[in-house]
């Protein structure tokens, strides 16, 4: 029904153009007729063609502004502009608008200039329907009351069976056909333009445009009781055919969307596409968006703390709503609508620092990820290595941090219990692996040269070369590059060996281990 009046809209452009032809302007021939046809279709035409250049440049130059009351303005001057451009050309101000509107909706920032223009769009409705009323004359109305009562009634009755043939022959079921054709059965509004352009060319008496208004309001008045009532009629008609319902585009359902194409949206969006996962990537930022289509990824212009776009990107039946905002109020703001619209969606949003945490949790964020405490356990865990601390404590370590809420680093008494561990762990023995590169010290050499035991204190119980282990190696086995060997002993001990490894007795700086890259297997 959506597509069908769309498409009554649409056809606006012509029967415009037919007006004129019809009030016999020029010398009244019909080869001067359908030559003013088609100057005037061509004239759309090239005005369609050049606004469909100006326009999208236009409003990609608004997005990298970065300024989004721009946007408003943008709007504006679109739709104004296309109505002055057709009124100085001859045609109606309304078909110039119309097709500005056209223009901007085959744009990629559609969804964001309608979001911006939003207030805007619910004052010229109110002013629309004001003029409306404005128009009727009550004594005329209420003179032909009975004439006008029919003629809606009947324009109505056969709208419904225009539509409900047009849908079957779709191959839709009765139910569709049913739902279908009432909303079909007003007359659109952009009938009232048509009948004003019939009135001013003179082709509409003032009596009768009188009548026509008033039918083309009851018919609109009767619509919303007219949907209302039409799942009761499908009830009681029965079910009809019973063939199956098949939409014909199957919306976004069970997506992931994806907030932001910055560093991690990008990765995120790779990932899901290269493991198959639906998802659909919006942002703001119209550079980052052209980067993400050209690598492939389905996008989305808008801002997601506003509602519209959050309706466009489908997040209320989205599986997973991934924020990645820079802009703090606008990532609250943006979590607070999706909870709103999916309270059963997955929701996570990335932050910059940790005091953020709590405001987006209680806003409905299931995950908050703060980028500065993530940093922080990359560092924990690469000095815990660093110490050769086994990798199940560290894991532990890294896994009660998050599961606490962040409470270890936000309270400096938080306690957790593995940290404790750490410290046994770091008086005890471990075991730990050095592989060894081409310009190490210990290639070339053996156990019985090095004198790892003598010198560190720690042991080499086993060697690994081309993938296979050899237990407890010779003391005159010499080593080769891309050896691994397997150590046990105190932590210190570790530490020693590996600089020996690297640096030999003599060379190995007391900070070596500090400044060389980590060479364990």
């Amino acid at each position: 029904a959506t597509a069908v009046l769309l498409f009554q809209d649409f056809l606006i452009v012509p029967l415009l153009l037919v007006v004129p032809v019809l009030a016999g302007t020029g010398d009244g021939t019909g080869g001067a007729a359908a030559l003013r046809f088609l100057a005037g279709l061509a004239t759309v035409g090239v005005c369609f063609a050049i606004g469909r250049l100006a326009i999208a440049r236009l409003l990609e130059a608004v997005a990298r502004s970065g300024v989004r009351e721009v946007f408003v303005l943008a709007g504006l001057l679109t739709c104004l502009g296309g109505a002055l451009l057709t009124q100085s050309l001859g045609l109606s101000l309304a078909l110039g608008a119309f097709l500005a509107g056209i223009l901007i909706a085959d744009t990629d920032y559609h969804h964001q200039v309608v979001a911006e223009t939003g207030p805007f769009r619910d004052a010229f409705n109110a002013l629309f329907f004001i003029s409306i009323g404005m128009l009727l004359d009550l004594s005329v109305v209420w003179g032909s009351l009975p004439v006008v009562a029919g003629l809606a009634v009947a324009v109505v009755a056969l709208k419904a069976l225009t539509g409900y043939g047009a849908v079957a022959l779709l191959g839709y079921p009765h139910r569709v056909r049913v739902l279908a054709s009432l909303g079909l059965a007003q007359i659109g509004e952009f009938s009232f333009v048509l009948v004003q352009s019939g009135a001013d060319a003179g082709l509409v008496p003032a009596g009768h445009y009188q009548i026509v208004v008033a039918v083309i309001v009851l018919t609109m008045l009767a619509a919303p009781l007219l949907v209302r009532l039409a799942p009761g009629l499908v009830r009681a008609s029965g079910s009809g055919d019973g063939t199956p319902e098949t939409p014909v585009g199957t919306p976004l359902k069970d997506h992931i969307v994806v907030g932001g194409y910055g560093l991690n949206g990008s990765h995120l969006a790779r990932v899901l596409s290269s493991t198959g996962c639906r998802y659909l990537v919006v942002d703001l930022n119209s550079r980052a968006l052209r980067k993400a289509r050209q690598e492939g990824h389905p996008v989305l212009f808008g801002d997601l703390a506003r509602p519209e776009i959050q309706q466009s990107a489908g997040v209320a039946r989205a599986r997973a709503l991934v924020l990645g905002l820079s802009d703090r109020t606008a990532m609250e703001e943006a979590v607070r609508l999706g909870r709103a619209l999916a309270p059963e969606a997955f929701i996570l949003a990335r932050v910059r620092h940790l005091e953020e945490l709590s405001t987006l949790r209680d806003l409905g964020a299931d995950v908050v990820v703060a980028e500065e405490f993530e940093a922080s356990i990359e560092i924990v865990t690469h000095v815990l290595r660093r110490l050769h601390v086994p990798g199940n404590v560290i894991r532990t370590e890294a896994r009660l941090l998050r599961a606490g809420g962040y409470e270890m680093l936000r309270s400096p008494t938080a306690k957790t219990g593995i940290s404790d561990e750490i410290a046994q762990a770091l008086a005890a023995g471990t075991t730990d692996t050095f592989r060894l590169l081409p310009n190490h010290h210990a290639v070339g050499e053996n156990l019985a040269s090095l004198q790892i035991r003598g010198r560190c204190g720690a042991s080499v119980v086993s060697l690994v070369r081309g993938g296979a282990a050899i237990p407890n190696p010779s003391p005159h086995m010499a080593f080769q590059p891309g050896d691994v060997l397997v150590l046990v002993g105190a932590h210190g001990e570790i530490e020693r060996a590996f600089r020996l490894l690297e640096y030999g007795w003599e060379g190995a700086p007391a900070t070596a281990a500090a400044a060389t890259p980590d060479v364990r297997g």
